[in-house]
């Protein structure tokens, strides 16, 4: 004699020497067998997918690593780096506490500093905790420990480039639009022309207009001078609240201030380029970024960074550009 327990919409069904005492749902039982003996339950399951693994401190000052990964379709954020590091964590699991050996100033700690481990995906700061979040094949998965004293923020970063353009973030991949100041559409259209061989499907160019910041329906490139941006007033609102939108610089008449973590200033850069991206919030799907400069030659200087070097961006939060040097923001605080 043979007994089979199968519970299934509240009810308990017993097949007793073959005989079904509930042929219905005794069928709907064989149908369920045989989805899963053809594997038809889950297409997807096992599909292996290629991503981008950085693992940096203070905001990117410090790199200590940067790997080609693979990670099955599903897998977590968290369970990614658990995979290619030693991880700790903390809270039941769902909070990492450390990551090769560095761990948390603030956790668990009696003399407690503000320095954890932040992530990112495809340049954005992420809004879920990371056994949440499920990435996507050619996605940047960006680990960063650092400070967070006096609530410094830094929601968006330009370290992933081309991400956030070809992948957005959390199954949400809106138009970009590059906003132009008065004289550079073509310049715009060469960024397009570079975008597009990277994989952007979606990509337009209009003239610099307060209106699609306003909006917050794509992600967003603005192109021209800084004094050109400055007549924007949605762009002065995010200039005015920098340490909110983590833009670590200061630009005065013809040189730009560069800022460490704590809004210190770490230098003068004359007639300078910036690169910098900023959001309003975690998991914003919607970056800002600027490409931007003191003066003409500054801006073109930022724009061949994107399109001559992008590699240099890599696991940067911003930069500046003089001449041939160039600058990561915020400026590494030197530990004494």
């Amino acid at each position: 004699m043979w007994v089979v327990l199968w519970i299934t919409m509240g009810k308990v069904i017993r097949i007793v020497d073959g005989v079904e005492k509930n042929m219905k749902t005794v069928k709907m039982l064989w149908i369920m067998i045989c989805f899963i003996l053809v594997g038809c339950q889950n297409p997807d399951h096992g599909v292996i997918q290629k991503g981008k693994l950085l693992i940096t401190q203070d905001f990117g000052g410090q790199p200590l690593e940067n790997i080609e990964v693979e990670f099955a379709k599903g897998d977590s954020v968290l369970e990614i780096v658990q995979q290619y590091a030693q991880v700790e964590t903390a809270y039941d699991g769902g909070f990492v506490n450390s990551i090769n050996g560095i761990g948390s100033l603030y956790t668990h700690q009696q003399q407690k500093d503000k320095k954890d481990w932040f992530y990112y995906i495809n340049g954005i700061q992420g809004h879920i905790g990371s056994d949440d979040y499920l990435p996507q094949s050619g996605d940047v998965l960006w680990w960063d420990y650092r400070s967070w004293e006096g609530e410094v923020m830094a929601q968006a970063v330009i370290g992933a480039y081309p991400q956030p353009f070809v992948g957005g973030y959390h199954n949400k991949n809106n138009p970009t639009v590059i906003l132009y100041s008065t004289g550079r559409k073509d310049t715009a259209q060469e960024l397009i022309h570079s975008l597009k061989k990277q994989g952007v499907q979606q990509i337009d160019a209009k003239p610099l207009d307060g209106q699609y910041i306003a909006k917050k329906k794509n992600k967003l490139i603005i192109l021209g001078t800084w004094e050109e941006l400055m007549q924007i007033k949605e762009l002065q609102d995010i200039y005015a609240h920098s340490r909110q939108t983590g833009l670590f610089f200061q630009v005065e008449k013809d040189h730009i201030v560069a800022l460490d973590a704590t809004r210190q200033s770490m230098g003068k850069y004359p007639k300078a380029g910036i690169i910098a991206a900023t959001a309003t919030g975690f998991g914003d799907p919607h970056p800002i970024w600027f490409i931007t400069g003191i003066d003409e030659e500054s801006v073109r200087a930022a724009l061949d960074i994107l399109l001559d070097q992008p590699e240099v961006l890599q696991g940067k939060t911003g930069v500046l550009i003089q001449g041939e040097e160039i600058i990561p923001i915020p400026i590494p605080i030197k530990e004494p």
